[in-house]
């Protein structure tokens, strides 16, 4: 049996239940025990954790640091700040820049060149 990736993702608060396409999906976001989705407009809280949802949609997302996955299609840019401490990444959507960890500088550099974004 074969595990198919959701397309959407919701949260239940009270009587109502929110729902958004992961094709909306910017970023996940992971701090202390919470790990959010952020979308324009807005952001769900899931149950998820940031390695589950690493491992589903691992082709999707790309992850940037130990507590954040960015959506490969929204990368727009990447600045590498030359005093080496930290980069940024642009992503559609998302008003300010994502930090870089260093380990992962080469993970996101090679995500980037697969979909063809200029660095």
């Amino acid at each position: 049996m074969t595990n198919i990736p959701r397309t959407e993702l919701s949260q239940k608060s009270g009587n109502q239940l929110k729902t958004v396409s992961i094709a909306d999906v910017t970023h996940f976001s992971a701090d202390c025990k919470y790990v959010s989705a952020f979308y324009p407009g807005g952001q769900l809280l899931l149950d998820d954790t940031l390695i589950e949802l690493e491992a589903e949609f691992g082709d999707l997302f790309v992850r940037v640091h130990r507590s954040t996955l960015v959506a490969r299609a929204k990368i727009r840019a990447v600045k590498w700040i030359p005093n080496g401490r930290f980069s940024v990444i642009e992503v559609e959507g998302v008003a300010e820049p994502l930090r870089i960890a260093r380990r992962l500088k080469s993970v996101v550099r090679d995500a980037m060149l697969r979909a063809g974004v200029a660095q």
